[in-house]
């Protein structure tokens, strides 16, 4: 049975947690990406000829099975608040990569694969997802699966002490200690008509996500809780993270200068937001 298998949602934490499992797995970790737009599963013949010399697998194209779920440990998601997450989608497209030129209106009005319950489509199954009962369906598998971890962007450091804690549990040591966060971009500070007006246009294809937003801090909580001496570990977990930043960093004036937009970037950045957003 192989350790890990990482699906690695869009602009959730994905790039931060694949670098934490090339830390640990290294040569032992591979990483299946696909130029298609729909994700696929494995099959058996995929497992005998692939996976034989691997122990993790991280992947933006792969898609959860019956098949993942007998020959991983862990299957692993990361779940973000769908609101920040659809805002982080469509700015890493169009200002990064510089792949789209719709406005947010129309990037969300467009039905774009990314604004209709993307989290969930990662975790249900296909024939699921029309289901009149998908809430419960969710709250099911968020509950029952004993090798489904939903890590929370939000609460990054506590999903990964928690994850730690489980992995240790099946005599597996692992140490996801990280020095930055990556693939972030600098928070702009929306106007509140603005973000309303989004939130009003993106609630009804982020119905299920936010469900399962929900619900995956609750089952995180309730882990939380049933971890002795949880704080002291973060703080530990913490420590440790510090440690591996100050290995990568150069020094602290270069980490700072390079983390946080100055405040004429920051003008810059605001003005250019609406200014995308209302060309409609």
């Amino acid at each position: 049975m192989l350790d890990i298998l990482h699906i690695h949602g869009f602009k959730c934490a994905g790039s931060t947690f694949a670098s934490i499992l090339h830390k640990n797995y290294y040569e032992n970790l591979l990483s299946i990406d696909s130029n298609l737009n729909e994700r696929f599963c494995f099959n058996e013949d995929s497992f005998q000829s692939f996976l034989k010399n691997y122990k993790a697998v991280t992947s933006h194209s792969l898609k959860r099975s019956k098949l993942t779920d007998k020959n991983f440990l862990k299957t692993i998601f990361f779940i973000r608040d769908p609101f920040e997450r659809l805002i982080s989608a469509y700015r890493f497209e169009r200002f990064k990569q510089d792949e789209i030129e719709l406005s947010l209106y129309k990037y969300i009005v467009n039905n774009n694969n990314y604004s209709q319950d993307y989290q969930t489509s990662l975790l249900i199954p296909d024939e699921s997802m029309q289901d009149e009962n998908i809430e419960n369906i969710i709250h099911n598998y968020c509950a029952e699966k004993s090798n489904l971890f939903l890590g929370v962007v939000e609460l990054f450091d506590e999903s990964l002490v928690v994850l730690e804690e489980e992995m240790m549990a099946h005599n597996t040591r692992i140490d996801l200690s990280y020095s930055n966060a990556l693939n972030v971009q600098g928070h702009i500070q929306m106007p509140k008509f603005i973000k309303e007006c989004i939130k009003e246009l993106s609630s009804i294809g982020l119905k299920n996500d936010h469900f399962l937003y929900a619900e995956a801090k609750k089952v995180l909580f309730s882990k939380i809780s049933n971890i002795d001496n949880f704080d002291e570990k973060l703080l530990s977990f913490k420590n440790r993270c510090a440690k591996v930043s100050k290995m990568f960093s150069i020094d602290d004036k270069n980490v700072i200068s390079n983390s946080f937009p100055t405040k004429e970037e920051q003008f810059k950045q605001k003005k250019a937001f609406k200014r995308r957003f209302f060309n409609i």
